[in-house]
């Protein structure tokens, strides 16, 4: 629930070393650009997912999109050690 949304939101650890990377490009101006795009990126795929998610299961949608479907689905499972992976 909630730590997934704060952990999917979270930028200030990505952000030096992507002002690093941008080298000449690396205003202020274009910094809040690069943050704009990519925390508009992760909303649209939040919501399209939380809709998506809803329109699937209705009421009984867990906050956890992944908890809706069964254990022995393998793209699921495999779905879930990424999750697993880049929360770790």
């Amino acid at each position: 629930g909630l730590g997934i949304a704060l952990f999917a939101f979270d930028c200030s650890s990505n952000l030096i070393p992507i002002v690093v990377e941008m080298e000449g490009d690396n205003t202020r101006r274009n910094g809040a650009l690069v943050i704009t795009v990519t925390t508009t990126i992760t909303t649209v795929t939040y919501v399209v997912t939380g809709i998506f998610g809803f329109l699937s299961f209705g009421a009984q949608t867990d906050g956890n999109i992944l908890n809706n479907y069964p254990p022995t689905d393998v793209l699921i499972n495999v779905m879930r050690a990424i999750m697993a992976v880049n929360i770790a």
